[in-house]
């Protein structure tokens, strides 16, 4: 049975339409298997093909990758629809709040019969959300993606309804948006009735911010020069590296 297994893993041919998936995969230990990858998906090796973008996967070249499986998240429901009408095996998998990072890596792992990695990685994610710094105080903190230079711009918050956004709870603060939008979208006004005590700039690669311009904001946050600025890929995918996004934000409330 053993070796039946071990045939079984060497002849997996993966597609992930994320970049989280193609992480996790690798994470678990089988990045050999991947045979196509999103074209968002940055640190994986460059010789492995690129299926689409993050939004337009392209079904054609998909199939031409002859995958035994296709992991998808929930915005490509209609791609993985048109691929099982073609006997192509595929797994919608859930990634938008904190807790369903180990269940992915669960079902990932059972689906790939590398379940040992799994509850190995799983133990230390959950170990890890609880043995972090706390802030000294009960802050409010607003998240801000994509490090806009000004606060004139449109400002996508990160809101509770996101991983991203749950992660202030954990180290002893709050999100200052109490709403439920899962992706709200704020103009000056909203930013400035939502009274941060800090604001967080998050991007995947640094941004330069016109600081001036966020210091006019009638705010604490503003006015105390408490706007933190995290970048880096790993920050916005939502894998066992996210317990490393906690760590420093978590690190910079405390600061």
């Amino acid at each position: 049975m053993l070796f039946l297994a071990l045939v079984a893993q060497a002849q997996e041919r993966i597609v992930t339409l994320s970049p989280a998936l193609s992480t996790m995969v690798c994470d678990l230990g089988a990045c050999d298997a991947l045979v196509g990858v999103s074209s968002a998906a940055r640190d994986i090796d460059a010789n492995i093909e690129r299926v689409g973008g993050y939004f337009d996967p392209d079904v054609e070249r998909i199939f031409a990758l002859r995958p035994t499986l296709v992991l998808a998240q929930k915005h490509h429901a209609n791609t993985l629809s048109h691929l099982a009408k073609l006997g192509i095996r595929t797994q919608q998998i859930a990634l938008e709040r904190l807790y369903d990072i180990p269940q992915s890596l669960t079902l990932l792992g059972a689906l790939i019969g590398r379940q040992a990695r799994a509850t190995e990685l799983v133990a230390a994610f959950d170990a890890a959300l609880h043995d972090v710094p706390k802030a000294e105080k009960p802050l409010r903190v607003l998240i801000i993606f994509g490090a806009p230079a000004t606060p004139d711009l449109p400002l996508y918050i990160a809101s509770s309804e996101g991983f991203i956004g749950e992660l202030p709870a954990l180290c002893g603060a709050r999100n200052a948006y109490e709403g439920t939008l899962p992706q709200p979208r704020f103009g000056r006004e909203e930013l400035i009735a939502a009274a941060p005590d800090r604001i967080v700039l998050i991007a995947a690669d640094p941004e330069p911010i016109d600081l001036d311009a966020w210091r006019t904001l009638p705010l604490r946050a503003a006015q105390e020069g408490q706007i933190i600025r995290l970048s880096g890929q790993e920050l916005l995918i939502p894998s066992i590296r996210t317990t490393q996004t906690l760590r420093r934000l978590c690190g910079a409330l405390r600061d």
